[in-house]
């Protein structure tokens, strides 16, 4: 069962990396977009979208380390800090 639970958490990690870097591609997308003048956004809406799209980075980033962390069965995930 532990074997089952650390392929789970392992697949569970690379998903969740698919769907943030989706929904990167999208934000960068729609960034593009407003580049070129297609979409306008006020400065209130641009500064949301700012925020969702480089957050949306960072989770993408964040995933992607813990995942290749979990895959190279590395010891930094392993310590637990008290």
């Amino acid at each position: 069962m532990y074997i089952n639970r650390e392929q789970n958490d392992h697949w569970n990690y690379f998903y969740h990396t698919i769907a943030w870097a989706c929904v990167y591609l999208f934000m960068d997308a729609i960034w593009i977009m407003n580049v070129k003048h297609l979409l306008t956004f006020s400065k209130i809406q641009s500064g949301i979208f700012n925020s969702f799209f480089f957050c949306s980075l960072a989770m993408l980033v964040c995933f992607w380390y813990v995942y290749a962390q979990k895959t190279l069965q590395s010891a930094v995930l392993k310590h637990k800090k008290y």
